[in-house]
This record gives structure tokens, sequence and C-alpha cells, in this order.
């Protein structure tokens, strides 16, 4: 380790990238794969890599103070970018560099916490900051990249997110400047990605923000500046890139349906985790819904998301049924159809769930009585409870044998209707059907009465 950090820091700029590749390739992976027996170690080695990292920006003349929030009052954007071009030579060296950090931060949680509290290099800060440079669209995908592998844990993701505000590379605030624009993911993806044919940046993004969304999104997001939520994000997502991806043109077929399909795994992510709530339907509601609230609205209306769902359907089908081995993306194009059917079953249960009310009010009737029934148990015998169950309350409780309906002229009782209901369960669990908490809760109070 003490050799690979001298060599580092004493390799001339046109050696570096071998180096860099060497680390990566023979010493690395056999660093992240060790199991090492207490934190003071992994801490020691981590510090080690952070020094050598730090001693690789340096040989391109790179400071993390290029970017620092000091300097933003000249920004729009709120960050500092270079005010130099970066060089081929120096395009590939960095990837090699980022190749580093996304393994480190990929396989090490530990080591990916320090890497972005580093008082010295500010990795987060570093990063979105060379997304404004004049760089080309594969390094910055291999930024966005990295950034998705440093916020796999719920401290660097929300430093992210904070980050992603102030640098406004995706705009969550409307702007009328010409700098922020160029500068913005958008302006990336309609011009230069659009005319090459290549969507590197938007894999990656899309790759960034379900990874972010997925760990978790901070409640303060936005606030003091917007109004807090999801909303700028959601909004990027589907209209930058997701109502358009099915019309642009592609070098490479198979890229039309990747892009398609990490759109629609974040819209159904989206989409899986919401939970109906009446105050999502308020007009006066400080915050913005919940991304999948808006997701569940385009699927029930004539929407543009709708639309191209059933025509990435339609598509699928259509080359489906070809039977072509070779058409271009198949993974991809199925992946898709899957999502696309998910969204629309997803978004059709929770239409039955709103919908449903005389349902709703039968379970709640039903889960009202077996508390009456198990309340009642508790007074002494015999009582309300051995009376509808079919207990004959004239004699000792205990000498009573239950009958079915009808034989001995025994009535139809709530034990009846009880093991009727259980039996009905048991038979829905074979068919493997899932049901809703609240009749999962229904069925657990039932067992507990029985018992």
């Amino acid at each position: 380790m003490e050799f690979i950090q001298i060599l580092g820091v004493g390799t001339t700029r046109p050696g570096l990238d071998p180096y860099v590749t060497f680390v990566v390739g023979t010493i690395f992976l056999k660093y992240i794969s060790r199991n090492y027996e207490n934190e003071a170690e992994k801490c020691e080695v981590g510090a080690k890599f952070l020094k050598i990292l730090y001693s690789f920006l340096k040989s391109y003349e790179i400071h993390p103070n290029d970017f620092s929030e000091n300097k933003k009052e000249n920004s729009p954007t709120g960050y500092h970018s270079l005010n130099r071009t970066i060089n081929p030579m120096e395009v590939e060296g960095l990837s090699s560099v980022l190749s580093i950090i996304k393994a480190v931060a990929n396989f090490d949680e530990n080591a990916r916490i320090a890497l972005c509290e580093h008082p010295n290099w500010a990795p987060i800060q570093v990063l979105l900051g060379l997304l404004g440079c004049s760089v080309p669209i594969l390094l910055k995908a291999e930024i966005l990249l990295t950034l998705t592998a440093l916020g796999k844990s719920r401290e660097t993701a929300a430093q992210i997110w904070a980050n992603l505000e102030n640098s406004q590379i995706i705009s969550t605030i409307p702007s009328t400047n010409t700098f922020n624009s160029e500068a913005s993911l958008s302006e990336e993806i309609e011009t230069n990605e659009s005319r090459n044919g290549i969507y590197p940046v938007s894999k990656a993004v899309l790759e960034l923000l379900y990874t972010l969304t997925s760990v978790g999104v901070p409640r303060t997001l936005g606030v003091g500046t917007r109004r807090p939520g999801l909303d700028p994000y959601v909004t990027f997502v589907v209209g930058t890139i997701f109502l358009k991806f099915i019309s642009r043109n592609y070098e490479n077929e198979a890229e039309k349906w990747e892009v398609g399909a990490k759109c629609l795994k974040i819209l159904y992510s989206f989409l899986k985790s919401y939970e109906i709530h009446p105050n999502d339907f308020s007009e006066n509601k400080e915050e913005n819904s919940p991304p999948g609230y808006h997701v569940m609205i385009q699927v029930h209306t004539k929407s543009d998301i709708l639309k191209l769902i059933l025509e990435i359907i339609y598509q699928t089908k259509e080359q489906l049924d070809t039977y072509d081995s070779f058409i271009p993306g198949k993974t991809y194009l199925e992946e898709c159809s899957l999502y696309c059917l998910q969204i629309i079953e997803t978004a059709l249960s929770n239409q039955d769930l709103s919908q449903n009310t005389d349902e709703n009010v039968e379970l709640e009737l039903k889960i009202a009585i077996i508390e009456l029934l198990k309340d009642s148990l508790h007074q002494p015998a015999p009582n309300i409870t051995h009376y509808l169950l079919g207990f004959d309350i004239t004699k000792d409780i205990r000498s009573t044998q239950l009958q079915k309906p009808g034989v001995l002229d025994f009535p139809s009782t709530c034990a009846k209707s009880l093991v009727s209901l259980l039996d009905f369960n048991i038979e829905m669990m074979k068919s493997q059907i899932d049901f809703d908490s609240r009749y999962e809760q229904f069925i657990e109070k039932a067992y507990e009465l029985l018992y």
C-alpha cells in the first residue's frame, strides 16, 4: 500500500493512466474483498486511498477549492466550474480515477462515507463541478455513475441531494439565465446526445436518481427555494427523457429500450411504494404529493404517460409476434413491457382500494365483531361470546358439543362463520393471492379468537 501511494504521487501525467488501471485491476480489488478484523485497520487503509486519490487530482491541477461554494457568488448554478477545457489526456486520466472511486464506493460502505466526509477533498462538490465543465458526454456519464456509487448510503445520499439542489444541473428552480441552461443535464440530453444518437448521460442520471430515491429522500428537499418534494425530478425523468425516448434517433436500437426500461423502473418504484392518503388530494397542501401519487393520476387519465405505456406494450407484442430471436435490445424491450404491465396492475389495485368502499366497510364491521367477541370472553361465563359461538348457556358450557348447522337441530353460529372465513383464506393462500394489510389484520384477529 505504501509503495502504491509513493508511486502514485511520483507518477507523471502520461504514465498515470496505466498506473490507475493497475491499481484497480490487480491491487484494489483485493483490498475491497478483504474483511478487516477491526474498524481501525479499515479506516487506516481507507485514509491511505484518500491520499492516493487526492494526489491524482493534484496531478491534473484540479483542486476541490476550484469547485468550492466560496466561489459560488459568481456562478448562477451555485457552483464554480473550471475556467478551462479539460484536454483529452486529462479526460482519460480522470476516467481512470473515477473507476477507483466507483470501486471503493460500491464495495465498502465505510470507505464510501469516509470519502464523502473527508474535509480536504469533498468529492461530491468536485464531481458536480466537473459536470459543468466542457467535457465529453462519456466522461459526464462516468461522473454520474460515480455519484451513484457514492449515494448508496443514507448519509451520502443526503449530501448528494443537497448538492444537486445547489448545483441545479437538474433544474428545480425556474431560471432565465443562459449559463444555467447550458450547464444543465436537460440541455446535454436535448442537444449533444440527441444529435449523436448515443445516450450515456440519460442512462447514468436515471441510475443516479433511482439509487437516491431508493435509499431515501430528505423531507426538507428544496425547502427555502421551492415547494419541498421530488416534483422537479419527476418532471425531469418524464418530460426530458421518458416521453421523448421512443421517438429519438439511436445509433444502436437496443439503447432505446434500455433508456425506456430505466425510466419505467423509476416510475414503477414510485407507484409501488405509494400508499393512498386523503391529504394527497387536498388543494391546500404545503408539500408536493409523493411521486407515486402523480404516476397513479397519470395512469388513470388520458395522459401522455398512459398513451406511451400502451404504445410500448403494443410494440412489444408486435415485435415478439415476429418470433425473431435477433430483435435489437430484446431483453430491454421485454423489461419495458413488464414494467408497463406492473404499473397498470398496481394503479388498478390502488383504484380498487379507493373505490371499494362497501367492501372496506364490510371488513371493518367484521373486525369490530371479532373485537367484541374477544372482549366479551373476559367476562364471567356464560357470556355473549359463548352464546354467539353456539355454546349451550343453559348448561355447563364445557359440556357443549359444537355441531355443523342442521345436525341435531344445531343452528348456524359465529363459530361456523369463523371457520368458513379461515378455510376460505387458506384456499386463497394456496392460490398465492395477495391481500392488503387490513385484511391480513382481520385474519390474524380471527385466529386469535379461535385460539
